[in-house]
């Protein structure tokens, strides 16, 4: 396939709806070789910015092929065809395979991960920053898990920035509940853990990449 989509890119070179084409791809394929070097494991929203790309380069590959194959003498040609048509097909089914395993995978890791802790908590999940709740519905949306989203507490970051303070209803304060800290340096955690540690005994956190930190708050 790649031979073919090299062929496919030489011939169509001075196509410039093609060449365009291809540099908007580049930049997304060229991501996700990077990150596969680094993970080969990929979540859907990961996975999902890379597909339409993956997809342009594939299809173009797929065209060449199938033109080679009817440039081809007669009793070669039908045999040629039919192996480029099992390659086509061969690559929808890992398509939709692949896409199939990202949604229905366990969690691994990141915001997965952290939404299956939301669901799980038995208390108020407070955010920090705000914007938190983005990727946490993102993940929460796909199950059934409107209760989770209602325990859901935004920390407006502004509030953290001189003096922090955390006041939870009466309700919340007697329940266990979790603190999810994402992207904040390290001063910006230990204001925001400290706050919470007036009201809440807060445990070790639960570190997901180096990036975001899930904190269990049990009720003084």
């Amino acid at each position: 396939l790649m031979v073919a989509i090299g062929l496919a890119l030489y011939r169509h070179r001075h196509n410039a709806m093609v060449v365009c084409m291809t540099a908007l791809a580049a930049a997304p394929v060229a991501l996700f070789v990077a990150s596969y070097a680094v993970s080969p494991s990929f979540d859907a929203k990961r996975a999902s910015p890379f597909i339409p790309a993956l997809s342009f380069l594939a299809a173009l590959g797929i065209l060449e092929a199938f033109r080679a194959a009817r440039n081809l003498e007669l009793r070669h040609q039908r045999g040629a065809l039919f192996a480029a048509a099992c390659c086509a097909a061969a690559l929808a089914a890992a398509m939709a395979v692949g896409a199939f395993r990202w949604y229905g995978a366990e969690p691994y890791e990141d915001w997965r991960a952290v939404a299956r802790d939301v669901r799980a908590a038995d208390g108020p999940v407070f955010l920090y920053p705000s914007y938190l709740d983005d990727p946490v519905n993102y993940y929460l949306s796909t199950a059934d898990a409107t209760d989770a989203r209602d325990r859901l507490r935004l920390i407006d970051e502004e509030r953290f920035a001189e003096d922090p303070t955390i006041t939870p209803s009466a309700s919340d304060a007697r329940r266990r509940g979790l603190l999810v800290v994402s992207h904040a340096t390290p001063a910006e955690r230990a204001r925001v853990v400290g706050a919470f540690a007036r009201t809440y005994a807060v445990g070790e956190p639960a570190e997901y990449t180096d990036t975001i930190w899930v904190y269990a708050l049990e009720p003084r």
